[in-house]
């Protein structure tokens, strides 16, 4: 266990389900003592909305790779405000992990937004049916 949390495989990760961003961030500050969780991959809420996503919540977390989970059907997910606020607040770089192909989780696999905030993506590939995915976080 990695400070006292749960693991699964030496990694650790914050499931936010449908949670709005007020709500993690005050069990964050009870769980860290007012300090930053350390985990290796966060699964935005509410499939990435902007709602659910605001800059101090990215700003409570140390983490590189965050995870969408939508097939972008419903409400066009994830939204593109909160991705963005994902690539502003992480100047070192990310990782951007999608279980679909979705025309929403393409318009961030372009090379020249990649370059410009240092990130990478990650979707289902040839061979591999949208919904299932196999990554190794680093």
């Amino acid at each position: 266990m990695r400070e006292g949390r749960p693991e699964y495989g030496g990694k650790t990760a914050l499931l936010a389900g449908d949670a709005h961003g007020e709500a993690l961030e005050a069990s964050i500050g009870r769980l860290t003592g007012g300090g930053r969780l350390a985990v290796d991959v966060v699964k935005l809420s509410h499939h990435g909305s902007h709602g659910t996503l605001p800059p101090s919540l990215l700003a409570a977390v140390d983490c590189d790779s965050f995870l969408v989970s939508t097939d972008g059907s419903r409400h066009d997910y994830p939204d593109r405000e909160a991705i963005a606020r994902v690539a502003v607040s992480r100047e070192g770089g990310f990782s951007l992990i999608g279980n679909y192909r979705s025309a929403e989780m393409l318009e961030w696999d372009q090379a020249s937004l990649k370059r410009a905030f240092g990130y990478s993506v990650k979707l289902p590939g040839d061979g591999e049916p949208d919904g299932v995915m196999r990554h190794r976080l680093r």
